[in-house]
Formats: structure tokens, sequence, C-alpha cells
């Protein structure tokens, strides 16, 4: 099974919020993360 998320940047935080993510992801196992971040009209997508 795959899942993607996409987690939005917050330039006012200069960071992710992951927290629905973390809470998702919570009693789960992973085989594996790759993180990817793509600029976008010099914003973070």
């Amino acid at each position: 099974m795959l899942r993607i998320f996409t987690v939005e940047y917050d330039p006012i935080k200069k960071s992710f919020d992951d927290s629905e993510l973390s809470a998702f992801l919570a009693g789960k196992s992973m085989i594996s993360i790759e993180k990817r971040s793509f600029m976008q009209n010099s914003r973070f997508s």
C-alpha cells in the first residue's frame, strides 16, 4: 500500500505543521519515508 501526504509550509512559523499527520500515524508502523520540498513562486509547496 502506498500513501502520499502533503504537509503545507507555514511561512509565518517557518515550519511545517505536521500535527494532523503525526496524530494519524500514531500507533502505525511505516516501512519507509521520503521527504521532498518544492518551491513555487518563491514559496515552499
